[in-house]
């Protein structure tokens, strides 16, 4: 079924068009663990770790950094975490750390890929595994800073491509309506 007026060979030109021809897509999921000093308010014990409720709340991953290398792209993301520290129902600490609370880095393989400055890489459905559960490095001398590891494991879609200039016979106007 052709549209009136649009079917005739007289309409079909050449033309140049640029797209995106996709050069690999992954999905994955990455890693990272970020060590972090916590001052508490109030000298806790050895004794008072067993007693921590820790809670680690994420933010919205984002991509923040790629670099193209031969067959691969190596990518950070951010997450932005809020840290709360209880002890026996009293919160003794709650921190914030917008934009890069820990730093996810990992690699996509993708065969065929080089370093020309014409890759585009686009991840999508970022989603951060929970819960996160941090690690109790130790606790200082003071009692006073308590030094945790927190990993974030982050899931998404990475989609690698390149602009391309393709050459093809089309309709510049698909309706004339005056």
């Amino acid at each position: 079924m052709a549209f009136v007026n649009q079917s005739s060979a007289a309409n079909f030109v050449p033309q140049k068009i640029k797209v995106l021809k996709v050069l690999c897509q992954e999905c994955f999921q990455e890693m990272g663990t970020t060590p972090l000093a916590i001052t508490l308010p109030t000298v806790i014990t050895p004794a008072d770790l067993a007693l921590l409720e820790i809670t680690v709340t994420p933010g919205t991953p984002t991509v923040t950094n790629f670099t193209v290398l031969t067959n691969k792209v190596v990518n950070t993301i951010a997450v932005p975490l809020t840290i709360t520290v209880v002890l026996l129902g009293v919160t003794l600490a709650t921190i914030t750390l917008p934009g890069v609370g820990a730093l996810v880095t990992g690699e996509i393989n993708c065969p065929g890929v080089v370093p020309d400055g014409t890759v585009n890489v686009q991840k999508h459905d970022l989603e951060v595994l929970q819960p996160i559960t941090p690690v109790i490095v130790s606790l200082d001398a003071t009692g006073l800073i308590l030094n945790l590891a927190i990993t974030v494991i982050v899931e998404g879609c990475a989609v690698v491509s390149k602009e391309e200039i393709l050459k093809v016979n089309a309709a510049s106007l698909f309706c004339s309506c005056s």
